[in-house]
């Protein structure tokens, strides 16, 4: 079992029959996986997704960061494949960080921020994401020139103050950190100068499952999570950027069309379905067994309790 599912086992004990796996870090295998989840279409993927963790073949874990994950990849690889070349190996270029986020939130229609303008932005859109950084971070053209190289998400060894972020960076690799780990959820490290590994940034997000869809806006230190991070982090250094916001819907994430906002919406409510037949209106859970003395179930499930 742990071969086919490629992944390696850590711990075994034979008296309890208790073991332990990890699924290390496969770039080439994530970059296959993109191509395969873009060809049959981000809605059959989560279709799949949903059917596999009502059949408990898969574990549903954290929902919200399992959301989170899926929404960032999808704006990865679009921004990615902005040219939409039918090339296996199209998701692996690097991307810039302003070019990230303006796919992940929405740009301007037009004086939109880019490189050649220094990431000036002078749109009319409210919720910018380029101007609410550019307001809360001094020299933000340094960040939003910067690239990102991430394809998949690997948790570290330790906590977050003790792990480097080089090797992830090399590895196409962004973190998602370990429980209790205060604040934050996943860590993608932004590559200031491609010549020189020394300059590293990065994209911090948290992730709350709430579905109460808002506008994206920057909030203050005082009111947001950060800082718990350290009691260093004040509004006055200008060195970190907070977007905020709240819900699954496109009008937030404009990747998310074409009802693919809904689809992630069901994910978040579906749970496992003990009894699951191919039509789900004849799927029978087991907290209604003990309701019935006589309960029909499906043919393919059993004849009768």
């Amino acid at each position: 079992m742990v071969a086919r599912n490629m992944a390696v086992s850590v711990y075994v004990t034979n008296k309890k029959d208790i073991f332990e796996i990890n699924y290390p870090s496969e770039p080439v295998i994530a970059e296959a996986s993109a191509y395969l989840m873009n060809s049959i279409g981000h809605h059959r993927m989560v279709d799949i997704l949903i059917d596999c963790l009502e059949s408990s073949l898969i574990s549903k874990g954290e929902k919200g960061e399992t959301i989170s994950k899926l929404i960032l990849l999808f704006a990865k690889d679009k921004a990615a494949n902005k040219d939409q070349v039918q090339d296996p190996l199209k998701f692996l270029d690097i991307t810039r960080v302003g070019e990230f986020l303006q796919t992940l939130y929405g740009k301007c229609e037009e004086k939109r921020g880019s490189v050649e303008n220094d990431w000036l932005c002078s749109g009319k859109k409210k919720h910018c994401c380029i101007k609410m950084i550019n307001e809360q971070i001094k020299n933000a053209s340094i960040l939003l020139n910067g690239f990102i190289n991430f394809n998949h998400f690997v948790p570290p060894k330790y906590f977050m103050s003790n792990t480097l972020l080089v090797p992830a960076l090399k590895r196409r690799a962004a973190y998602q950190c370990k429980q209790n780990e205060k604040s934050i959820d996943f860590i993608n490290p932004v590559c200031i100068n491609k010549e020189n590994l020394d300059l590293i940034r990065a994209l911090i997000v948290q992730v709350k499952l709430y579905h109460d869809p808002s506008k994206p806006r920057h909030k203050s230190y005082v009111e947001y999570a950060f800082k718990e991070m350290s009691k260093d982090f004040t509004g006055q250094k200008g060195f970190l950027a907070i977007i905020s916001s709240q819900g699954i819907s496109q009008n937030i994430f404009p990747i998310l069309n074409s009802g693919l906002d809904v689809k992630l919406v069901s994910f978040s409510q579906a749970n496992e379905k003990i009894f699951k037949s191919n039509q789900d209106s004849d799927n029978i859970k087991l907290s209604h067994l003990g309701q019935f003395t006589n309960i029909q179930l499906n043919q393919q499930n059993c004849d009768n309790s």
